[in-house]
């Protein structure tokens, strides 16, 4: 997948259409981001650049989704379908 903004936007508004809130906030995390699963808010940190605000984005759709979800628009589920790959690759080769 290229970090491009596009890709963030569409990631953003996959992770918006399940409900989920992101805000990109400063702050002492350590991995980056935060994820608060009751209440479905993503907070990245904002002074990430681009690659590194999609990578975390895409970390935490691992940890969210396992499988893809049926209620999911067809050109969204393959959009998700691509992510968990690439994360699923990601750990298998470290």
């Amino acid at each position: 997948m290229r970090h491009s903004t596009a890709n963030l936007k569409r990631i953003e508004a996959l992770l918006k259409s399940d409900g989920y809130t992101i805000r990109y906030e400063k702050g002492n995390f350590k991995s980056g981001y935060c994820l608060l699963e009751n209440k479905k808010v993503i907070i990245v940190n904002k002074f990430f650049d681009l690659k590194n605000k999609i990578e975390s984005l895409n970390a935490i759709i691992s940890q969210i989704y396992q499988v893809v979800p049926e209620y999911f628009l067809p050109e969204d589920k393959s959009f998700l379908e691509s992510i968990l790959k690439i994360e699923l690759e990601a750990t298998l080769v470290v």
